[in-house]
């Protein structure tokens, strides 16, 4: 339950060394830079700082390597791009496969290759998509054995008309004139395609005539007089070329696949490479020296300073930076990671101020129970548990998703044995099952059941509710004293904590369950408290009047402090509610098995979506109402949030993993690129 310390530091490394010391820091993800201007360092000797010559390309080569690896993606093996597996295998790599490709592997070039071969593939494409649309629309008139347009006396145009019109349209047009004729073609999708011939001067009065039978004309003119039969040849031909050559570029991609690791090798490099350049943009520099104002975990510096003196000998330092007035100090919780999981909730609330403890483990129990309590079902909490782990197998998550996914089976084990306890499988009665064996074993294991005794459950949830609160209050005393603000520690934290311990025990030995003897002394020491809370609560007012009214209203807090305890009855609410809706599901899945034919098949749809909807509408239920208990009831009682986050300049993989050949951190040298001329034409 750490919040790691961080502490800002100065580091002063050489000029002509920083980009090593950057590597060291990115590598262990060991400093979150803040930008450092004149105003508020003063530097002898200072000078214009140009971040490695002001000539780095790290993110135009990242973009291109990134076209490379979405252009090759599409051309991957099946088996590679969409095989079966659905697990995210990194690449592993050591520091000397990273330095062979950055040396050997022409990168450069083969990105403007494949931006060649893309820019001819698109243009071929787009001509074989022109011919296409010229083929299907001439194609129609295939069987026309003049060329459509003008001649000397005569036009010849062609067209469509609905076939229902066909037998009027041709005896019109040879009632209004004996120089129409129309040559019928085929027929498509209802429609009459064909031919027009017509002398030139009766064109105007054909197409008057036409427009009144839905005629839809197409203005097909070729100069050069061919048939559409010798153009659909033309254009076949000139489609097989097109194909061909597609074909042929299909092939010269094909070549460069055997780069794809490489380039994802170099995406990583790359980006780690472009995120350190950015970075630089917040330094100063002097002739000789640049000086770097970020926060360090103190549990790195020790690593840092070894490695830095490996790289540069003696001649760098790391100096304490003051405080700007009101800078908030970032913050990173570390946990065990059995406690990891439990950081998909606390991360949702926000992290804790540096002076504020991590929630982390503290919440991981009562989540946990609570998350339990919601479900109740053991049958739901097994589901739960193997779909969550086969998730994690197949998908390997990282970062927010893994942490909730081991969540869920943390919390259907949970789940597993509370549902026992309270006999909860799957909505089924226990008394009336055909296995005696079986009804006989799981009756043993239930302790209580909620649909019988649902105020022993009530009883228990308010318990529960109790007992996290006054946790919550000690926690904050305990915190309070470390930071040795002794006054709020025991007035605030402590009191209101007392008094909540006593009235608890005054019901306990009102119904004699514990402490029944004593019960005058705790009336006695609750009035005590009362009159404490009365005297204290106003002390940071002035004038007896308004320090004793405000401690009068103060009392009003058990108010709150009651509602806070109602609030963990929703937990009875949740966990009936789930029992009762997976009855329901048993039920109509009964009613409809009987039915002709189809109604074994109807019962098990009712059994599997029923229930998986029923496991699934309420693990959300019971991850949204158990994090909420923490969020409203626990937390404000020894924490704010807000915390400002630690985010370190790092090296954050998308494809590989780096093995360790060296005794540090990844070290490389670009300069060792075949192809930097190549960077000239940028």
């Amino acid at each position: 339950m750490a919040v790691r310390s961080i502490n800002k530091k100065y580091l002063v490394v050489p000029k002509d060394k920083y980009q090593i010391a950057l590597e060291i820091l990115q590598s262990y993800a060991a400093i979150q830079l803040e930008p450092l201007s004149d105003d508020e360092l003063e530097l002898e000797g200072r000078d214009d700082f140009k971040p490695l010559d002001d000539n780095d390309k790290s993110e135009y080569w990242l973009s291109n390597i990134k076209f490379a690896l979405n252009f090759l993606k599409d051309y991957l093996p099946k088996t590679k791009k969409a095989g079966f597996s659905f697990k995210k295998e990194n690449i592993v790599v050591t520091e000397n496969d990273i330095e062979r490709i950055l040396a050997e592997f022409p990168f450069k070039q083969v990105v403007k290759d494949l931006e060649n071969q893309e820019k001819a593939y698109n243009e071929n494409k787009n001509v074989l998509s022109v011919l296409r649309r010229e083929e299907k629309l001439i194609a129609n008139w295939k069987d026309l054995a003049i060329h459509p347009g003008s001649y000397s006396e005569f036009e010849v145009v062609v067209g469509s008309l609905p076939v229902q019109k066909m037998t009027e349209f041709e005896h019109k047009i040879k009632m209004e004139s004996h120089f129409f004729d129309f040559i019928s073609l085929q027929e498509q999708d209802r429609r009459i395609f064909g031919a027009a011939v017509i002398l030139g001067t009766e064109v105007e009065k054909f197409e008057q005539l036409a427009h009144l039978y839905d005629w839809q004309g197409e203005k097909l003119d070729f100069k050069d007089r061919k048939t559409i039969k010798d153009l659909l040849f033309e254009i076949d031909t000139k489609k097989r070329e097109a194909k061909r050559k597609l074909k042929e570029i299909e092939g010269e991609i094909q070549k460069n696949i055997v780069y794809y690791k490489n380039f994802q090798i170099l995406h990583d490099y790359y980006t780690w490479r472009t995120e350190r350049y950015n970075e630089t943009k917040k330094m100063l520099a002097t002739q000789s020296s640049v000086v770097l104002q970020g926060w360090v975990p103190e549990d790195l510096l020790t690593r840092i300073k070894q490695q830095f003196k490996k790289a540069m000998g003696d001649e760098w330092a790391i100096l304490p930076a003051p405080l700007k007035d009101n800078e908030e100090v970032p913050v990173e919780i570390q946990n065990h990671p059995g406690v990891l999981p439990f950081e998909a909730v606390t991360d949702i609330y926000g992290n804790p101020k540096s002076d504020e403890p991590d929630p982390t483990i503290l919440l991981a129990p009562f989540f946990i129970v609570y998350f339990g309590l919601c479900l109740t079902d053991a049958g739901y909490g097994v589901i739960l548990s193997l779909l969550a782990g086969l998730g994690i197998y197949l998908f390997r998550p990282t970062g927010g998703m893994k942490k909730l996914l081991w969540l869920m089976v943390y919390g259907g084990a949970a789940t597993f044995i509370l549902g026992a306890l309270f006999g909860g499988w799957f909505g089924l009665n226990l008394e009336t099952l055909p296995w005696p064996w079986l009804s006989e074993l799981l009756l043993r294991l239930r302790v209580l059941n909620p649909n019988t005794d649902p105020i022993t459950v009530l009883i228990l949830t308010l318990i529960l509710g109790i007992v996290q609160i006054v946790i919550g209050l000690l926690i904050g005393f305990y915190w309070k004293i470390k930071q040795k603000k002794y006054t709020e520690a025991f007035l605030d934290s402590g009191l209101w904590a007392l008094s909540l311990i006593l009235i608890s025990l005054f019901v306990l030995s009102l119904q004699g369950i514990f402490l029944a003897d004593f019960k005058q002394w705790i009336i006695y020491s609750i009035y005590g408290c009362l009159l404490a809370l009365v005297l204290t609560q106003g002390r940071h007012y002035k004038g007896i009047v308004a320090k004793l009214g405000v401690g009068v209203i103060s009392l009003y807090n058990f108010v709150g402090y009651f509602s806070d305890v109602l609030s963990f009855s929703r937990l009875l609410a949740l966990g009936l509610a789930t029992g009762i809706i997976a009855m329901v599901v048993n039920l109509i899945a009964g009613l409809v098995w009987n039915v002709a034919y189809v109604g074994w098949l109807l019962g098990i749809i009712i059994l599997v979506g029923g229930h998986l909807f029923n496991l699934a509408i309420n693990v959300l239920g019971a991850y949204i109402h158990s994090g909420r208990l923490q969020f409203v009831e626990f937390f404000p009682k020894f924490m704010e949030g807000g915390g400002r986050k630690f985010k370190p300049i790092k090296q954050e993989s998308t494809y590989i993993k780096v093995k360790k050949e060296k005794d540090g951190p990844l070290l490389l040298d670009d300069d060792l690129s075949l192809n930097k001329d190549l960077e000239e034409d940028k």
